[in-house]
């Protein structure tokens, strides 16, 4: 069950993300073209790619008996980051996958004064289910996302300093915690405001189980009906549960429309969970209680004040006994003056697939590999037939196609799952040879499907393919030189992270490089998770990153001839960004997914 088991923790509080802006745009990988007046840079270009958690302190703990201990110190920490490294890294995949930003190098520590209860360290992970929540009536909420992972490299407190952490250590297992943080209310629009690249965050932890996922729930997944146009038209965003002995447990932080950085979740009226009795009673479907469906508990108290934070979006309901709940798809259901009305229900017929890790980072010559899950009503589901698909080139028309060459690409078919509704997919990654030009590497993007089941009625979340980047064949050269080698990635660098240039060190330019070797040498030697690795988005192969490692090591670092002076005339200017996407310069990460699923439909006809 992972943090939705107990003991559980919940805490809120604080995050800044002060991503950087200037890569979110193609066109400015082009050191040919880079303009640093004149490019166009979005809201943040001198981000640092920092996250950091702040201000977060317990917000309640809960045991097997459902109670809080008032006199554990455990509820008075505090929640934050290390206070021995410098702070996590949120970055994307890559400019032209920008819907699956990740943290890296991310330390937890819960502390009760100069006490440290328990620390883990964060095992990278991309947010999952991110939702922009359509406008309800005059009230418009804020983008919401989910990060699940887990802690590892624990390290507790002595034994009887907190009663709960000692049941928290006994209950988990494999040396790791269950987390998921659940990000909303982001503000980015106001640079002189005070919360600028603030926003809030709702967290939950609790044990870890073996041989579950990392990064998302193997329980009842709920899926809102999805247009053609990508448009959610439930007005609840998708959400999982677990059904444990007698009781359904949800995790809706990231289901429900958010307000403000209060956490004030939007008014839908009485929203009560349910049994469907008919299994094709759909989205939108009107039922009376006893026939159409059987009412779980009671209302959801969502709409009480401090709801969100009080309880980090989870609610338990019992399941009476004489409730068929592992056999019938479950619902969230609205009151309306002529029954309930479905608002959301679980995937058709209960299936569910999906890939632990759906973001990776591939080498030419390399293999993917992540492990799928294929669950049926919540259960493992043996010997199914996992059938993934490579989703074909996307042209936005202004930006290099992505999906191309397909041939580099190679899926391997998955064996069927074991018992434990578990098998392995793997991709062999070959060079895609630059399709992209100034861009390193190519973007893929897969979906998952079941042997004999109908991929529509699998509701996959069209912002979450499985996407990887596989990065360009590159041979290092015997002598790397900084005009023919090490110059024209450094500057690109240069451009797209002008904060380096302000506080460290301008990578355009040899003596600053030469001066600061050592610094350099220690960044780009760093673990991928290191909060102090370079390049800070990861995406650098690792052929290239050992040249620059083998040119900063040279004693006389070579310079090799100078290029011959640039021509006057420039290349052409990138196509124009069409005009319907010019809308926001505050609101990028929305702009991407308009263009993303308008590439999606233009690719399919």
């Amino acid at each position: 069950m992972s943090y939705l088991d107990l003991p559980r923790l919940i805490f809120d509080g604080e995050f800044q993300a002060d991503v950087s802006t200037v890569n979110n745009i193609v066109a400015n990988y082009d050191i040919e073209t880079f303009d640093a007046d004149t490019s166009p840079l979005s809201w943040n270009p001198d981000g640092s790619g920092a996250f950091r958690l702040l201000n977060c302190k317990v917000r309640g703990i809960a045991d097997a008996g459902g109670s809080d201990h008032d006199d554990d110190p455990v509820l008075t920490a505090v929640i934050g980051g290390s206070t021995d490294r410098v702070g996590a890294k949120i970055v994307d995949l890559d400019t032209q996958w920008q819907l699956s930003s990740a943290l890296w190098g991310l330390r937890i520590e819960l502390r009760a004064g100069d006490t440290t209860i328990v620390a883990g360290d964060f095992e990278p992970a991309s947010f999952r289910d991110l939702w922009f929540p359509p406008p309800i009536g005059d009230q418009a909420a804020r983008a919401t996302a989910r990060f699940q992972s887990v802690l590892q490299n624990l390290r507790w407190a002595k034994p009887g300093v907190s009663p709960f952490a000692d049941r928290l250590r006994a209950s988990t297992t494999a040396g790791k915690l269950s987390i998921r943080l659940t990000t909303f209310a982001f503000f980015n629009a106001d640079k002189s405001a005070a919360q600028f690249a603030f926003g809030g965050v709702v967290g939950a932890i609790g044990p870890y189980r073996p041989r579950e996922p990392h990064r998302f729930l193997t329980g009842r997944r709920f899926a809102p009906i999805v247009t053609e146009q990508g448009l959610n038209t439930a007005g609840i965003n998708y959400f999982d549960g677990v059904v444990h002995d007698d009781r359904l447990v949800v995790d809706l932080a990231n289901a429900m429309p958010i307000l403000d950085d209060k956490g004030s979740v939007i008014d839908q009226g009485e929203l009560r969970l349910g049994v469907l009795l008919d299994d094709a009673a759909d989205q939108g479907a009107t039922l009376a209680e006893g026939t159409g469906f059987v009412g779980l508990g009671e209302p959801l108290p969502y709409r009480a004040a401090g709801w969100l934070l009080d309880t980090s979006g989870i609610a338990s309901v019992r399941v009476p006994r004489h409730v068929d709940i592992r056999s019938r798809p479950l619902a969230l259901l609205r009151r309306d003056d002529n029954g309930h009305t479905v608002v959301v229900r679980e995937t058709l017929n209960g299936w569910h697939v999906r890939a632990d890790e759906h973001i990776h980072r591939v080498e030419a010559g390399g293999t993917l590999s992540t492990t799928v899950y294929v669950m049926r009503y919540g259960s493992p589901v043996h010997r199914a037939e996992v059938l993934p698909e490579l989703l074909p080139p996307i042209d936005s028309g202004f930006e290099p196609v992505v999906g191309t060459p397909p041939a580099a690409f190679a899926i391997q078919p998955p064996r069927p799952t074991g018992l434990d509704g578990q098998t392995t997919l793997q991709v062999r990654c070959s060079d895609p040879e630059t399709p992209r030009g100034y861009l390193d590497g190519q973007i893929y993007l897969m979906q998952l499907g079941i042997g004999g089941v109908d991929l529509a009625g699998l509701r996959h979340n069209p912002l979450e393919p499985i996407a990887a980047l596989v990065f360009d064949h590159f041979e290092i050269p015997d002598c790397p030189t900084w005009y023919d080698d090490i110059r024209p990635i450094f500057t690109q660098y240069a451009n797209l992270y002008p904060i380096m240039n302000k506080r460290l060190v301008r990578l355009d330019r040899y003596e600053d490089v030469r001066h600061h070797r050592g610094i350099l040498q220690f960044a780009f030697s760093r673990d991928v998770g290191d909060p102090n690795y370079m390049p800070v988005t990861r995406d650098l192969s690792r052929a290239k990153r050992r040249m620059i490692l083998r040119w900063l090591a040279l004693p006389d670092l070579p310079l090799g001839t100078p290029p011959p002076p640039a021509p006057a005339a420039r290349p052409a200017a990138p196509a124009p960004v069409p005009e319907d996407d010019a809308v926001d310069p505050t609101d990028s990460k929305a702009q991407f997914v308009r263009r993303y699923l308008r590439a999606i439909r233009r690719s399919e006809q």
